[in-house]
């Protein structure tokens, strides 16, 4: 039984390292194309995840932002999360997804929030 429960704890710390690359210094575009294309796919479509990134997507439709910022905190379900994020980081992948969802061109920049 121990054995099993060691197994399942591995199996969890390999998903959450799978699932991108450093995430550090990064925001919006950036920030998802290292955190999150790998499972949600690059503009968002879905893949091991669902879409996020689609006016039809149930982000688009139910969940607000607040709720969106809990997700990539807590990472329910089979998504890891990712308290390593910064809240700047956070805001600027809410920002990223809202873009995605709209159909607008993603901002790519260094700062943390872009200005429009």
């Amino acid at each position: 039984m121990q054995r099993l429960i060691l197994c399942g704890f591995l199996v969890l710390a390999l998903l959450a390292t799978a699932c991108g690359e450093s995430t550090e210094g990064k925001y919006g575009a950036d920030l998802y194309g290292a955190a999150c294309a790998r499972c949600h796919g690059g503009e968002g479509q879905g893949g091991r995840g669902p879409a996020i990134g689609t006016a039809d997507a149930n982000a688009a439709q139910v969940l607000t932002d607040a709720q969106i910022r809990g997700v990539i905190r807590v990472g329910p379900g089979r998504m890891p999360a990712f308290p390593q994020l910064d809240d700047d980081q956070v805001e600027s992948l809410v920002e990223h997804l809202r873009q995605l969802q709209a159909g607008e061109e993603p901002c790519v920049e260094e700062e943390p929030v872009c200005d429009f």
